[in-house]
């Protein structure tokens, strides 16, 4: 019996092969005589103390990259989000089974009262500093938390019921440009396809007859999105292939359900189909294992998720620091000491290197500067919004005084110093006020329109009236 393992690729995984070098980099650290031998372009053959399984590499980032994704990520779309899971929560009752009141109302505020300086501290503060290196951060952005957007909005169906499912333009540093959502509406299943394909690879070609799977980032939700949700008719045909195992890593699903639970509506039985036709079978056992780390933003602990078994959430230890922890997983000797034992059963075990003293207090100044720089951001909106309060306050203030020595009326002399603050709250209730506001409308009128359950987006097309309230 020949074991395939199928890495799935996440967020700017830009190259090929890269992760498959990343993994095998990690095996050789904990058992230096493995070797590998390339089978394919995207498959080799990893062989361990004598013994081999067949390593597969699902690569979808060239699908979002170029002038396909260009300008799709624009920062002023955040606004609504925070609104996203009180809504699901007053909307779906299998949202308010996973999720307490108090957690859907806790993280509803912190963001709503957040979100908007931080906002302006990135536009005034941080492309202000750094303005020679805004297109960077521009290509960045469209690539990283774009990948995500792009990939929610396809699955979703939000691009497809677009008007016209055209092109839109999107406003990006200073200027206007076209955004192709009819090149981006079917992404989802491209990239969903990719990872089918590399299944038939392992099962077909190579007769794989147990398969696992280890997927990273958002290749997480690609690989759930395969395993246990489609369209076809499933025909009455059986896979020999069995998807025994299967391990998560960075994972950010539970993040992805709180915002976006429409994407968790549809289940089958199990079956992974490809053009009509059974790939191969999820396990009954299947084992489902979560590896996260409190350092990494991305991961975090799972929940149970309709159409695959519980899994079991494990720590993942010593991966550095917020900005390196993500990252790391396939040099885990944790999580590469589980994967290897399961591909090959009776392997010794190997402990890896401990990480030296200077790796761990580099982690810590990494995990205590993330959540600096975010309330940076915030305090520089904050600061911006009282700035230009207190100016204009000045102003009033300057005007009053000139106007009571014009006409000699003493009681308009030097009493107005407090319109100073009156002007700074002023003005910073209306910024925080519009921002809110304008984020709840829109993500009403995205949650009637996309995102909402299906009986309310069904009874949307009929009325085209706002039914959340």
């Amino acid at each position: 019996m020949t074991t395939g393992l199928v890495l799935v690729h996440g967020i700017g995984e830009q190259l090929p092969k890269a992760m498959f070098e990343a993994f095998f980099a990690g095996v050789r650290t904990l058992h230096p005589n493995a070797v590998q031998q390339e089978i394919a372009a995207n498959a080799w053959r990893v062989t361990v103390d004598g013994r081999s399984f067949n390593v597969y590499e699902a690569h979808w980032a060239d699908l979002l990259s170029g002038d396909d994704v260009r300008g799709t990520f624009n920062i002023e779309d955040l606004f609504d989000l925070p609104w996203y899971p009180l809504f699901n929560y007053r909307l779906r009752d299998d949202f308010r089974r996973t999720y307490s009141k108090a957690r859907v109302r806790s993280w509803t505020t912190v963001l709503v009262a957040l979100w908007p300086f931080v906002y302006l501290g990135h536009d005034w503060g941080w492309r202000l500093l750094l303005s020679a290196m805004s297109s960077w951060w521009d290509r960045f952005l469209d690539q990283i938390p774009g990948d995500v957007i792009n990939f929610v909005k396809s699955a979703g169906g939000a691009y497809q019921r677009a008007p016209g499912a055209g092109p839109e333009r999107a406003y990006r540093n200073g200027g206007y440009m076209d955004v192709d959502l009819q090149r981006l509406a079917p992404k989802s299943r491209e990239i969903t396809g990719r990872f089918v394909e590399v299944l038939e690879q392992a099962t077909q070609r190579d007769q794989c007859s147990s398969i696992h799977v280890l997927a990273h980032s958002l290749g997480t939700v690609v690989a759930h999105h395969a395993l246990a949700r489609h369209t076809e008719a499933r025909p009455s045909t059986v896979a020999a292939a069995r998807i025994t195992r299967l391990y998560t890593i960075g994972c950010p699903l539970e993040k992805i359900r709180f915002f976006w639970p429409k994407l968790f509506e549809k289940r089958v039985d199990g079956a992974v189909m490809r053009e009509g036709r059974v790939i191969a079978e999820v396990d009954a056992s299947l084992q489902w294992c979560n590896f996260w780390s409190q350092a990494d933003a991305v991961s975090g602990k799972l929940s149970s998720f309709p159409g695959l078994p519980e899994p079991t959430n494990r720590p993942a230890h010593g991966l550095g620091g917020f900005f390196t922890a993500h990252v790391r997983y396939l040099g885990n000797p944790g999580v590469l000491s589980l994967v290897l034992k399961e591909a090959l059963p009776g392997l010794r075990d190997v402990a890896g290197p401990a990480p030296s003293l200077s790796a761990r207090t580099l982690s810590m100044i990494q995990n205590l500067s993330a959540p600096l720089a975010f309330l940076a951001f915030a305090c520089l909106g904050i600061v911006g919004a009282g700035l230009i309060s207190l100016g204009v306050a000045w102003v009033w203030a300057t005007l009053l005084d000139w106007l009571g020595g014009w006409l000699g009326w003493s009681f308009l002399v030097g009493h107005f110093w407090w319109l100073k603050w009156v002007f700074c709250g002023g003005v910073a209730f209306i910024v925080f006020a519009n921002f809110t506001v304008e984020g709840k409308n829109k993500a009403v009128r995205d949650q009637l329109a996309y995102w909402g359950p299906a009986e309310l987006r069904s009874r949307a097309v009929v009325s085209q009236r706002p039914v959340v309230e």
